[in-house]
């Protein structure tokens, strides 16, 4: 299982390089790479993601590689695979084809807590708070991931949508097991710089929220 930050890629938005920014993450101390990159063609996917694969299997950090399982299947090894609603349904993915994690996108505590009963190893929630990615969406704050919290095994459950250094203390103090992070990562011009700062914040937090409640 993984706990931490995940950085998700997304090529519109990213200042540097998608190959940059995750070997940035990878080398700060985020626990996995998720390739989000939906409408690039098959080839140029599956050859990003074989260089994606290196640098998580140089760091013995899982690659998750959204939607596709075609690419999931094609790279082997701890590859992962991430789906939604919109996409392959959890229960034709159990018994799983890959040895890899499972993952699933949800927007509600019980619509998390139906994918973890399925056979999703872990969830995202979404959005925490307001996203350029999906401007379309309205953000529902620390409130959603609390609820979720309520319903699902904590440390199986991911902060999703416009996470930030600033914010990341709140998703660590809610007892989550981490958050993924994209436009933070992507938009910046120092992407080492900022995955150190991002780390920063998330274990900061973390250590204090487990120290705290290890008191009580």
């Amino acid at each position: 299982m993984i706990e931490g930050l995940i950085l998700i890629t997304d090529r519109r938005q990213v200042r540097t390089s998608i190959e940059t920014c995750a070997q940035a993450a990878l080398a700060a101390g985020f626990s996995a790479v998720m390739l989000r990159e939906k409408d690039l063609a098959t080839r140029d996917l599956f050859e990003l993601a074989k260089t994606l694969k290196s640098y998580c299997d140089k760091e013995n950090k899982p690659l998750l590689i959204n939607d596709r399982m075609d690419i999931t299947l094609a790279l082997g090894g701890a590859t992962g695979l991430h789906v939604g609603s919109h996409g392959v349904p959890l229960a034709d993915l159990t018994p799983r084809a890959f040895d890899g994690l499972l993952g699933y996108s949800s927007h509600s505590p019980k619509e998390a807590q139906k994918a973890l009963s399925l056979g999703a190893d872990y969830i995202t929630v979404s959005p925490i708070y307001k996203t350029l990615s999906k401007p379309e969406l309205q953000p529902k704050g620390l409130g959603l991931l609390e609820e979720t919290l309520k319903l699902c095994p904590v440390s199986r459950v991911f902060a999703l949508g416009g996470v930030t250094e600033e914010n990341l203390p709140g998703i660590a103090n809610s007892g989550a097991a981490g958050a993924a992070i994209m436009g933070e990562m992507m938009r910046s011009p120092k992407p080492d710089k900022t995955a150190a700062r991002l780390m920063e914040a998330w274990s900061g937090s973390h250590k204090e929220f487990v120290a705290t409640r290890g008191q009580h």
